[in-house]
């Protein structure tokens, strides 16, 4: 293992604070009061990786390697800003009342008020649950997706009497959206006519002229010894707004915004002998995972969990053999505290100078493992925000409305 860093931080500034205490035969002067310490301002990038040993020339021999490496990246920046400056409304001096003692604090006070051991603080928005899930979705579904061609021929072959009827099927609703119409009394069945032609064509149709084009592209690649690599990638994002108030003397009004964004991205590298029927979507783990996708809606389940990729991830790639694989994730966590405002605690002072000032903290995480343990989640997206899933479940549900 080898240890690498670059960059650095600076040592916490220091926070002066200021008061005057004004007599009725002086107005006094400005006196140091005392330092507050800020915080840690720089970037600092730690990295973990691994030496192999005569690395490029077994690269050029062939190995493969997918090393544990991981990079950690701290970013910590604060702008200008002044703490806040007050003054008393109660006077010593009964001939002069408006002689008040005041007191200040310069320099950007916000990075002492959320300094935590010298560092700015990032959070956890997405929790480690969530995280976990996410990683396991995407190691199972690349482990599904070895061993399978680009498409399933069998499962066509297996619904070939369906695929016969659809287009009588979609002949007959064509007539009563046409006959029918969309008047008063046609309308729930021109709805229905109209869902159910367009989940014919989304669900059968359209996969038929896919496999179509798979197996023009399968007759054109070349047979023999292949290397495939099969990938998946689940994003995760987050953000949270928190108010705060904080009593020094006088109360301190901070805004935080948190944010947390994880990309997982799963791979393997498989190496198969590739023949005509693999090329053109026959492939033995097709075959094995058939009976789950003639189940009907069985889709409409991998929507909300991954109940067809866990059983492709137990279900064997025959003639596959496994290169290597792995699971890299990068996670970006932020943490913005801004000074809002700053108002008395009661009406012994006033505000001169609210505190202002933003301190902001960045960690990026990036690292390399290998794949989990496949295991059945529900999924961290349902991609109901994509115009084809909606329209999918809409179809789905007009379809079934009697």
């Amino acid at each position: 293992m080898r240890y690498r860093t670059k960059g650095g931080f600076s040592n916490p500034e220091l926070l002066p604070a200021y008061s005057l205490t004004p007599t009725c035969a002086s107005a006094g002067s400005w006196v140091f009061y005392n330092n507050a310490n800020g915080c840690y301002l720089g970037s600092l990038t730690e990295c973990f990786d691994t030496v192999i040993p005569n690395f490029f020339k077994r690269r050029a021999a062939g190995e493969i390697f997918f090393n544990p490496f991981t990079l950690y990246k701290r970013t910590f920046t604060a702008s200008a800003g002044n703490g806040a400056h007050t003054r008393g409304t109660n006077s010593n001096c009964p001939t002069n009342p408006s002689r008040c003692s005041e007191f200040k604090r310069e320099g950007n006070f916000v990075q002492y008020l959320v300094a935590s051991n010298g560092y700015p603080p990032v959070y956890d928005v997405i929790s480690s649950s969530d995280r976990g899930a996410a990683a396991t979705e995407a190691s199972t579904s690349v482990l599904s997706k070895r061993g399978r061609a680009d498409s399933n021929l069998f499962e066509s072959l297996a619904e070939v009497d369906k695929s016969l009827g659809m287009l009588g099927d979609a002949f007959k609703k064509v007539n009563g959206i046409v006959t029918r119409g969309f008047g008063p009394s046609g309308v729930p069945k021109a709805y229905k006519n109209t869902a159910g032609l367009y989940l014919l064509y989304r669900y059968g149709l359209k996969p038929i002229i896919n496999d179509i084009d798979v197996i023009m592209k399968g007759i054109k690649k070349s047979v023999g010894k292949m290397r495939k690599t099969s990938r998946e990638s689940i994003t995760l994002s987050d953000e949270v707004y928190e108010g705060r108030r904080i009593n020094t003397g006088v109360y301190i009004d901070l805004g935080v915004m948190k944010t947390d964004e994880i990309v997982y991205r799963a791979m393997s590298l498989d190496e198969y002998e590739a023949t005509f029927s693999t090329n053109i979507g026959f492939s033995a783990k097709g075959l094995l995972t058939l009976p789950w996708e003639l189940i009907p809606y069985s889709f409409v389940v991998d929507w909300f969990a991954n109940v067809g990729d866990l059983l492709g991830a137990l279900t064997p790639a025959f003639g596959y053999t496994n290169l290597g694989s792995c699971l890299v994730s990068e996670r970006k966590q932020t943490a913005t505290t801004t000074a809002i405002g700053t108002s008395p605690i009661d009406g012994s002072s006033v505000v001169l100078r609210p505190i202002s000032g933003v301190v902001t903290a960045e960690i990026i995480t990036k690292s390399r493992v290998s794949l989990t343990t496949p295991g059945i989640v529900i999924k961290s997206d349902f991609r109901f925000d994509r115009a084809t899933r909606v329209a999918d479940a809409l179809a789905l549900i007009v379809a079934r409305l009697r």
